[in-house]
């Protein structure tokens, strides 16, 4: 099974599984992440499998203030 980063779409992808071990972290990107997105003050690419396209299994978040 492969992976492969492309941008969030809170329409499409499945965030309700995403648990990294940081409960703070996973909250921001169910919460907060398409909002920063709207704002354009980020950008949050996932990590998604080839045959699960949908389910979140990591991600990552670009601003241009600090690492989020």
């Amino acid at each position: 099974m492969g992976y492969r980063s492309e941008p969030l779409d809170p329409e499409r992808h499945d965030l309700s599984e995403l648990d990294s071990g940081e409960p703070e972290l996973d909250g921001w990107v169910r919460e907060h992440a398409a909002g920063a997105e709207a704002r354009r003050v980020a950008r949050t690419f996932v990590w998604v499998g080839d045959e699960h396209e949908d389910l979140v299994v990591g991600y990552y978040t670009l601003t241009g203030h600090r690492l989020v």
